[in-house]
């Protein structure tokens, strides 16, 4: 099935998306366009040249960019749109089989006509279940309402502050975080439309979030994909290792994204519009996802896990804890077959790479 475009809470995708509705507004050479430099490039043009006529004219050869290749003849914004539909051609999320209501509860997550995980969503009764952690977590509104309101538009920030993310020093890290987060995006609803779940408020009243409740289903968390899929990605440009390593880094001490991404995912139990299990599968499907970004820049593993229905789940009563994640993700370098490489998105991948280890050959 084809992927929809979605909006999610505020569209926290990034800057770089930019939109294709002509000059006005662009950079010119010395200012942003506008009608009245418009204006004044059309009679500047008559002034200096008058009436002509190609035929009279000396027609030079035009000039080919000489990063044709790479995508640096193009603006950020540009590249986000090639770099993002050459990824988003290669996903599928497919609907499982539909109930008598109408609801598949189940969703397959796909590149290249392989899984890369088949998410199952629980029963009501496992929601009912963890509503006494959403009670205990809504203790800490006090201390979290400032990073809870923040994260609704911005979660980039709270990476950035680990990791020194700016345009001056790791402009393409930041570029290619912005795709990775907008692939999780319209990759995670898709998979929420198809196992749709209920929020917290549907249950109780007494919940009563500090935020607006989205309108979207509960399962899994969209906040824990795109930071776990982001922590990802910035893990395996740091070090070149995988999930599996970012989730136990240090004396069994997730490395700082990972703690980062539990941190957001967390927020939003706090918050009052998910439960513990939304974010242990949005954080699998989250790291998956930048596995798979990964092996489409290296032509690495592929990396595959399910949630629920004989794959890994969270239990009624427990907690999203991140050793449950460490347990859960596949070690190793992949659990299955090769991804074939995209060659446009390996060199992007490098020069990204590059601000982190240069000279590493991905």
């Amino acid at each position: 099935m084809p992927i929809v475009a979605g909006s999610h809470a505020g569209s926290h995708a990034g800057s770089h998306a930019g939109s294709h509705a002509g000059s006005h507004g662009e950079q010119h050479a010395g200012s942003p366009g506008s009608a009245l430099l418009s204006h004044a490039l059309a009679v500047t043009q008559d002034a200096t040249i008058g009436y002509w006529r190609p035929d009279h004219t000396s027609i030079a050869d035009p000039h080919t960019p000489s990063k044709l290749n790479s995508l640096e003849y193009l603006s950020p914004a540009r590249r986000h749109q090639v770099l993002l539909g050459t990824l988003l051609g290669r996903f599928e999320v497919k609907q499982g089989p539909l109930d008598g209501n109408g609801i598949s509860h189940q969703a397959t997550v796909v590149l290249d006509d392989r899984n890369i995980s088949a998410i199952h969503a629980p029963n009501l009764g496992t929601l009912k279940k963890q509503l006494e952690w959403v009670r205990n977590y809504s203790d800490l509104r006090d201390d979290r309402i400032p990073e809870i309101t923040l994260q609704t538009t911005d979660i980039m920030s709270f990476f950035g502050a680990v990791s020194l993310l700016n345009l001056s020093r790791r402009e393409k890290t930041m570029e290619l975080l912005s795709i990775v987060q907008a692939l999780a995006m319209y990759l995670e609803m898709q998979v929420k439309h198809y196992c749709w779940l209920p929020r917290p408020i549907d249950f109780a009243e007494e919940v009563q979030p500090v935020i607006q409740t989205p309108d979207h289903s509960a399962f899994p968390s969209g906040h824990a994909v795109e930071a776990y899929a982001i922590a990802t990605v910035l893990h395996r440009l740091k070090t070149g290792m995988p999930a599996n390593n970012g989730a136990t880094r240090t004396s069994n001490m997730p490395a700082m994204d990972f703690r980062v991404a539990h941190r957001i995912s967390i927020n939003r139990i706090i918050a009052g519009v998910h439960f513990p299990v939304d974010s242990a599968a949005g954080a699998l499907l989250g790291c998956l996802i930048g596995e798979a970004v990964h092996s489409i820049a290296v032509g690495g593993k592929l990396f595959s896990t399910n949630y629920g229905s004989s794959g890994v789940t969270l239990g009624d009563d427990q907690d999203f804890e991140q050793n449950w994640l460490a347990n859960a993700l596949p070690a190793g370098a992949g659990n299955g077959d090769p991804v074939e490489k995209s060659d446009l998105f390996n060199l992007f991948w490098s020069t990204a790479q590059d601000e982190w280890q240069p000279g590493v050959n991905p």
